[in-house]
């Protein structure tokens, strides 16, 4: 199967292992430099102040190995601020719709913010065109899956998706499936995201006011999640066609702005079916508490969830001081 790659902007990069400085390429710095001298100008200011969370993410996988992780990626800047860009994918029924969406929802996030450049605002401003950004990001992926998977195996694989920009202390969610988000600031922690499973009485009544049904907790008897990428033998309807309506990567979108020192946890089902949401919390803070790195914490809290499943399980901390 081919799937043609969106238009490629290069990556200005944070990932997993790098964390940032906050500083741009020191060859292409100097050369500025020199040529603002010679014109007699003074030498350019830095142009990235550093990113205010550091981010960590681990993964322990388990017997499916479909999870997958972006952790940090930068899909823009202006005026002396950075988007970061923190995304756990979790499959289901093989690993491809994951592999798929990891390496594209990124990519087109950056175009659509590289196009969109003049009038968007690193601070998430304006909101309504963040939200649409986000929004056509999961459609488009969604869409370019459905119109190439052509084999048994293709369409029966699928995957749930949680993002998460930040930007300084504010950070916009785009959330499909039963991922999680949780974030603290100072004593009390809060959860962002509502899990979209059938056994759900809001997504059991969406499923079936489009033609669905749930058995078991679940979309025809077979996927937990109720809403999801790919799954095209799920959505197939008696006749042969597709009813795009009862599965779809619909995104909650939730803005979050931390006014004080605090950190999110960004995880898969792995996690927080066997971890509460207030013990993973309290395991944060404690490590925060102590000056650890966020990585540290993302993999205290990988390990010790492998314990109790046999589910992948991934994790992204980032922390705010």
């Amino acid at each position: 199967m081919f799937f043609p790659r969106s238009k490629t902007i290069p990556d200005p990069g944070i990932g997993a292992d790098q964390r940032g400085d906050g500083t741009d390429d020191p060859d292409r710095a100097k050369v500025e430099t020199d040529v603002r001298r010679s014109e007699g100008r003074p030498p350019p200011e830095r142009s990235l102040r550093p990113s205010t969370a550091c981010k960590g993410c681990y993964t322990v996988f388990g017997r499916r190995r479909e999870d997958r992780v972006v952790c940090g990626t930068r899909v823009f800047e202006k005026d002396g601020c950075a988007v970061e860009l923190s995304l756990v994918v979790d499959g289901h029924g093989g690993e491809l719709v994951a592999e798929f969406l990891s390496r594209e929802i990124p990519q087109l996030i950056r175009l659509r913010c590289e196009e969109k450049r003049d009038i968007l605002g690193a601070d998430f401003r304006p909101k309504p065109l963040w939200a649409s950004i986000l929004k056509q990001a999961f459609e488009s992926c969604s869409k370019r899956w459905d119109e190439n998977a052509n084999t048994q195996v293709e369409k029966r694989a699928g995957a749930v998706a949680t993002l998460v920009l930040t930007s300084g202390r504010r950070g916009l969610i785009a959330h499909v499936g039963d991922g999680r988000v949780v974030v603290s600031s100072g004593e009390a922690y809060r959860t962002l995201t509502r899990d979209h499973r059938a056994s759900d009485e809001i997504e059991r009544l969406r499923v079936e006011s489009n033609g669905g049904f749930v058995a078991n907790n679940r979309v025809k008897g077979v996927l937990a999640p109720s809403r999801a990428f790919g799954d095209i033998l799920v959505r197939l309807n008696s006749d042969g066609t597709i009813n795009n309506d009862i599965i779809r990567p619909d995104p909650d979108l939730i803005a979050f702005d931390l006014q004080r020192p605090g950190f999110m946890i960004l995880g898969t089902d792995g996690l927080f079916d066997v971890v509460t949401d207030a013990s993973a919390a309290t395991a944060v803070s404690v490590f925060m508490a102590n000056n650890a790195d966020p990585t540290s914490a993302a993999k205290y809290l990988a390990e010790h969830a492998a314990k109790l499943t046999e589910d992948d399980v991934s994790v992204v901390v980032a922390m705010w001081p």
